[in-house]
């Protein structure tokens, strides 16, 4: 426990420093950083050039060498084909040829740079043999030069000419050993598009009956059978609707009558009574002044209970006349019916069509068999004529291969499966090592600072640090002293100036560091902005 508690004591210790001599550490590793990305952006640059090519023996060659007990293949020893792409004369053979490119360039000036040039493709162009067995070898030239358009010259021109020279070799060998096979293969070909010919005529003619169409008969067939199944599913449905509004259509009455109401004349006389006896009433205890226990009173108070009982009992509104009219659900009714048979007519038409389509399908299936007979023999009449021309092909490839390896040549092909293209991303400086070496070295730069300061410090910064150096008491501590306009000057450094210069900084970086990334990562966008000036102002 007590170790965990020294160990945090040490880092809050070096935080503490840190942040003590914080610009001590900022500014050297400032100007490191600084310092090692603008050395990149001067330093020269190098380009990659890689061009890939292959070299097939056939295997009749290995198998003939296999039956001779030969213990090598007829493939060139590595040696061999680094000294006829590498070489000296491959060298000297390269430049006569791309010397008035360069000079058009101007890479080179004078004979002082073409034998420069010569010493470093002799000695920076490497082969690397990335497969090798006895059937292919796949051969790998790479070249690292000052220019990139010089680096993908120099690596196609040697792959070229290599290939150039073996092709020509073997052009002259095998053209007069390969007359009769490629006559043969010529007429398996003339068969072949002859079958073809038929094949597709047949196939246009009867296309609908093979069952390599996706739409063939087949299909219609059960498509018809769908379609008809869906046809009579819905003419049944319709039918039965057809039958459920007739019997509908039945229990609905053709007329209906209308009732005709207004005020009940008993009760408007009851309530016209009423009202003249509520007046009597009034009458009787306003103007006359007549008691509640007078006789009149309670008659009339009487007569008014009884005429309101029997309001009460009578309705508002009573039947005055009756009258009949045409039934509107019958009329929706009848429509309803005539749009049903319609559409039962119209899914039995359907049905009667489909079925007639149906038929005539299960007509033309009769013949079905008999058709895909007769083009399963044009197929495989077409694929024996494909099994003659591979064949002869594969003859006349042993005639050459023959013939090559009794004349004492290899029998080769050879592929330029990837030219090397002018790449303008330089393979150095890295960018990425530019902007670890600059980071490191500028934190070991800022840390080496902040080790001297501190250990150069003769000052005490905490209470505990005198004592514990002069081994007195510590009574207590005070604070630093200062004035407003000290403070005011502090506070202002804090929010103002050292902001201010931590984001200069960081601007000056990144300003540097894209500029050199542009140049390095993304030379394209730097060629087409320093251009585009050149082009507006022409």
């Amino acid at each position: 426990m007590s170790q965990r508690n020294e160990h945090a004591n040490a880092l809050v210790e070096l935080w503490e420093i840190v942040l003590r001599y914080r610009w001590r550490f900022v500014l050297p590793a400032f100007i490191i950083c600084a310092l090692v990305l603008g050395v990149s952006l001067l330093l020269p640059r190098t380009y990659k050039a890689v061009g890939i090519f292959e070299r097939r023996t056939d295997m009749v060659l290995t198998e003939m060498t296999n039956r001779r007990g030969a213990t090598q293949s007829f493939q060139n020893p590595r040696d061999s084909i680094n000294e006829e792409i590498t070489g000296a004369p491959a060298i000297n053979h390269l430049l006569k040829q791309i010397e008035p490119k360069l000079t058009e360039l101007g890479l080179i000036h004078n004979r002082l740079d073409l034998d420069i040039l010569r010493e470093d493709l002799l000695r920076r162009v490497v082969v690397h043999w990335d497969i090798s067995n006895s059937q292919i070898d796949r051969i790998r030239i790479e070249y690292i030069g000052a220019d990139p358009q010089l680096s993908s010259l120099a690596v196609n021109g040697l792959i070229e000419n290599y290939m150039r020279n073996a092709k020509d070799q073997m052009t002259a060998r095998l053209a007069e050993s390969a007359a009769f096979f490629k006559s043969e293969a010529q007429r398996s070909k003339a068969a072949i598009e002859e079958l073809e010919a038929q094949v597709l005529d047949f196939e246009i003619e009867h296309g609908e009956l093979l069952p390599e169409n996706p739409n063939n008969i087949q299909t219609r067939l059960v498509d018809a059978q769908e379609k008809l199944a869906e046809i009579t599913a819905a003419r049944d449905a319709a039918a039965t609707r057809v039958d459920a509004l007739t019997r509908a259509l039945k229990d609905v009455p053709e007329t209906v009558p209308t009732l005709i109401q207004s005020k009940n004349p008993e009760r408007a006389r009851l309530v016209e009574l009423r009202h003249k006896s509520q007046d009597q009433l009034n009458e009787r205890l306003n103007v006359q002044k007549m008691t509640g226990s007078h006789p009149e009173v309670i008659a009339l108070r009487e007569q008014i209970d009884t005429l309101e009982e029997q309001i009460a009992g009578l309705p508002e509104e009573v039947i005055t006349e009756k009258q009949y009219q045409v039934n509107p659900r019958r009329g929706e009714l009848q429509l309803q019916l005539t749009t049903a048979i319609s559409e039962q007519q119209a899914l039995t038409q359907q049905a009667a069509a489909h079925q007639r389509e149906l038929d005539k399908i299960n007509a033309a299936i009769e013949n079905m068999f008999a058709i895909r007979s007769t083009h399963r023999k044009l197929t495989r009449q077409q694929e024996e004529a494909q099994r003659q021309l591979a064949f002869w092909e594969d003859n006349l490839r042993q005639v050459e291969m023959a013939t090559a390896a009794e004349s004492g040549k290899r029998g080769i092909e050879m592929t330029f499966v990837q030219p090397a293209s002018p790449n303008l991303r330089p393979v150095s400086p890295n960018f990425a090592q530019v902007v670890m070496a600059a980071l490191g070295l500028g934190l070991m730069a800022g840390g080496l600072a902040v080790f001297l300061a501190y250990r150069t410090d003769e000052t005490f910064a905490h209470g505990e640090q005198l004592t514990s150096q002069f081994n007195i008491p510590l009574f207590g501590t005070v604070s630093e002293l200062i004035t407003r306009r000290h403070r005011h000057v502090r506070r202002i450094r804090r929010m103002i100036l050292y902001p201010t210069n931590a984001l200069a900084m960081a601007a000056v970086i990144i300003a540097i560091a894209a500029a050199l990334y542009v140049d390095l990562e993304k030379p394209h966008a730097a060629d087409n902005n320093t251009t585009t000036p050149a082009t507006s102002g022409e």
